[in-house]
């Protein structure tokens, strides 16, 4: 799976957050993250029977720019 993180604006955007809460149908692949971005990864229960992955980019995003996240998810 994955997603992207577009500033499609003129101005900088500061604390930067990409959050993908996944349906019970999916299970994340453990260490399948990763961000064209400097990024920590948070990864909590959703109380649904999967997780929630949350990038916290680490520098603000200029404007006019992008980046991709990407992940593994098995449908159950």
């Amino acid at each position: 799976m994955c997603s992207s993180d577009l500033n499609i604006g003129d101005r900088e955007l500061s604390e930067v957050r990409i959050i993908d809460n996944l349906t019970p149908r999916l299970e994340y692949v453990a260490d399948t993250a990763s961000s064209s971005r400097a990024a920590v990864l948070d990864i909590s229960d959703n109380g649904e029977g999967s997780v929630i992955l949350t990038w916290s980019l680490k520098e603000p995003l200029k404007g006019k720019t992008k980046g991709v996240v990407a992940f593994k998810a098995k449908v159950r």
